[in-house]
């Protein structure tokens, strides 16, 4: 509940097997919503999805916008997994609404990140690099380091790929001035290599 990446299962089977069967849809809702998540810390993403759809069943005539709104976007990440990416599109869409109706700042900017990063991956660069922008906005100035730097990473590869050195340049030096950790090394000096590959250094 807490999202401590822990792949123990002992309290999640517990609860899904108790509401699997349940009339209680709040509570079914999210009893398997949550088990939907340590089977995906697992890797047992064909278990995380049946789990997940089963808690949809049982938002049907829910106004809970924050579990909605979860339970597709973690439906969007395990279909990107699987380089299904319409269909994460899909997904992170109805995710956003419902952050959006929730006014969940935090939840709207993620989301906002993964569908601008499952459009680049399907090389509609262009409409990525709208989502991509509005995500790195919100997050400086609201302070969420750690979309930033995902935000970053992807954009910084993104325009060093597509030969935007200019743009490139720009978004590196945004780790610096504000301060934005490095979360993902590899992709950062990769796109940082290219980019001084092209200045000739």
């Amino acid at each position: 509940h807490n999202y401590v990446d822990d792949g123990r299962d002992s309290l999640t089977t517990l609860f899904y097997d108790y509401y699997l069967e349940s009339d209680d849809h709040e509570k079914r809702a999210r009893a398997l919503y949550q088990h939907a998540l340590v089977m995906m810390y697992n890797g047992e993403n064909a278990n995380a999805m049946y789990s997940l759809l089963e808690s949809e069943k049982s938002l049907v005539n829910s106004n809970d916008n924050r579990l909605i709104g979860n339970v597709y976007l973690t439906k969007g990440e395990l279909y990107c997994e699987e380089c299904l990416f319409d269909n994460a599109l899909e997904s992170y869409d109805i995710a956003l609404k419902h952050f959006e109706l929730a006014n969940l700042s935090y939840h709207t900017t993620y989301t906002q990140y993964r569908i601008g990063e499952a459009l680049s991956n399907k090389t509609e660069y262009a409409e990525a690099e709208v989502y991509l922008r509005i995500s790195l906005a919100t997050s400086l100035e609201c302070s969420y380091s750690g979309i930033a730097s995902l935000v970053v990473s992807k954009l910084s590869l993104m325009y060093a790929c597509t030969g935007k050195y200019r743009e490139c340049s720009d978004i590196i030096d945004l780790i610096d001035g504000y301060d934005i950790p490095i979360l993902h090394p590899i992709q950062y000096y990769y796109s940082c290599a290219i980019l001084e590959s092209h200045r000739g250094n």
